[in-house]
């Protein structure tokens, strides 16, 4: 290990210093500047992820949520039955899927009811199946609003949820 004090032996390596990385009081104040701008731009996207994450939270809440009123809807809707055909009652099952749908709660900005239209949002695939959609979307004035999103232009995000129940 060569060492910088005292005479060289031969073959040895010199040690120079190199110019400009002396530890001086003015480069040491430069780099601490350095740091403090690594930590401010690290902080800021720490937290930018943060609010990405509760957005995304809220999302996924109003999806099963949709979800959950979706289900609740279309075995509601299945359960209006003709007996003596073994049929679903179709207006008999649009009632009932929205009023099933109502008394589900889903987030916008906070948990609403969920509110279906029964001529759109509840069709019958086949004479013994209701299938019903709920939705929080823009075009029915309904949909998600973020928190932190809207930072970068995100104001609202479209949710939608379906269910098909049949009659057995």
């Amino acid at each position: 290990f060569p060492s910088r004090f005292g005479p060289r032996e031969a073959g040895e390596p010199v040690m120079r210093e190199r110019p400009g990385r002396r530890e001086s009081p003015e480069n040491r104040r430069h780099e601490e500047g350095v740091v403090l701008i690594y930590v401010a731009v690290f902080l800021l996207s720490s937290c930018w992820f943060v609010s990405l994450a509760i957005d995304m939270g809220k999302l996924m809440a109003a999806r099963t949520e949709l979800q959950t009123a979706a289900d609740a809807a279309a075995l509601a809707g299945a359960s209006s039955v003709d007996p003596t055909t073994g049929d679903v009652v179709q207006d008999s099952a649009r009632v009932r899927a929205a009023r099933t749908a109502l008394r589900n709660f889903a987030y916008e900005e906070r948990a609403t009811a969920v509110v279906i239209d029964p001529a759109s949002d509840v069709d019958f695939p086949a004479p013994s199946r209701v299938r019903v959609r709920v939705h929080r979307e823009d075009a029915t004035n309904n949909p998600v609003t973020t928190l932190f999103a809207q930072t970068v232009g995100i104001n609202v995000l479209n949710v939608t949820a379906d269910a098909t129940a049949s009659q057995s």
